[in-house]
């Protein structure tokens, strides 16, 4: 017994440091970037390889961060991967332009850049990688464009600001955990292809309202919604018989206890549609508040003209 817990902690770690070093899954998908074939050379503020296809992977930015700008092309190869912790740990940094050349962003590529406050992935990019925005606690917004396919484990894990995902329908995959304590969002539209929500995938998301939810999804994984305390409402584009045939794991709690509307989308724009009904309110109150005080003005004038009347009756007299 314990020779084969032992054979199975050795086969686990033995797959972790493979997918770690080839970006292959168990499966045999390969996952990373191109296969890099030079030594790191430098440009300007970037390490980089050139890969086997003779295009470039960025590996590493050596600066202070501000605003950054990555080149579409190095030595007239173009830049088509965000390589492995290329800006981990670079808290300096404020907002990063990827060009429309770079197809994928690798492991962790910018795993605890916690001055991040918005990305613009543009729309040749197909992977988001593990732990790609992991622990980004300042980023606000993020545009997935409709290219990207997969979003692996832990890619926006404890993205804490980050308050909207709109995860478009090119996407047919969102990894264990993707978007786990992302604290300060409140509502996720999934796309149609999405088939199925893994493990952990929303997990801890407590700040967490309004979800759409496909009739495409056939499975959603293990505390899958698990701690969405303020969930309160699931848009569910099937019907009450299809909803009831979807496999939802144990401890998603919040989600089965959350009004479910069948044959429904989530309104789009919804903090907009707030702050419109809120801007229609204003004005309403503001109107109010005027007629209240015209009226008033009228009945000071006209107590005003009634006193004048009084005296001068009194005086005559």
């Amino acid at each position: 017994m314990k020779n084969s817990i032992l054979r199975k902690v050795l086969a686990t770690a033995l797959s972790a440091v493979t997918l770690l070093c080839t970006g292959f899954t168990t499966s045999g998908q390969f996952v990373g970037t191109s296969v890099p074939v030079s030594a790191a050379q430098v440009y300007g503020d970037f390490e980089y390889n050139v890969n086997n296809d003779n295009t470039v992977t960025i590996t590493k930015y050596t600066s202070n961060g501000g605003d950054v700008v990555i080149p579409n092309t190095i030595d007239g190869k173009s830049v088509t991967s965000i390589g492995s912790s290329a800006f981990f740990g670079c808290t300096g940094l404020t907002s990063i332009t990827i060009p429309d050349s770079v197809t994928s962003i690798g492991y962790a590529a910018f795993s605890d850049c916690t001055g991040l406050t918005s990305i613009n992935i543009p729309n040749s990019v197909t992977l988001i990688s593990y732990n790609a925005f992991l622990g980004c606690s300042n980023l606000t917004s993020v545009n997935i464009p409709n290219s990207v396919t997969s979003i692996l484990y832990h890619a926006f894990l404890g993205c804490s600001s980050l308050t909207s995902v709109n995860i478009p329908n090119s996407v047919n995959l969102i990894g264990e955990g993707a978007f786990y304590d992302c604290i300060g969002l409140t509502s996720v539209n999934i796309s149609d292809n999405v088939t199925s929500i893994s493990n952990h995938a929303f997990s801890g998301c407590r700040g967490l309202k309004n979800v759409n939810i496909p009739n495409s999804v056939t499975e959603i994984g293990w505390r899958a919604f698990n701690d969405c305390i303020g969930l309160t409402d699931v848009y569910y584009a099937g019907d009450e018989s299809e909803w009831h045939n979807v496999k939802i794991d144990i401890n998603n709690d919040p989600l089965e206890n959350a009004i479910i509307h069948y044959n429904a989308a989530m309104p789009e724009k919804m903090s907009e549609l707030s702050a419109a009904a809120e801007s229609q309110t204003k004005p309403k109150n503001e109107s109010k508040a005027v007629t209240v005080i015209i009226i008033t003005a009228l009945i000071v004038v006209a107590g005003g003209i009634t006193g004048a009347v009084i005296f001068i009756k009194k005086k005559k007299n």
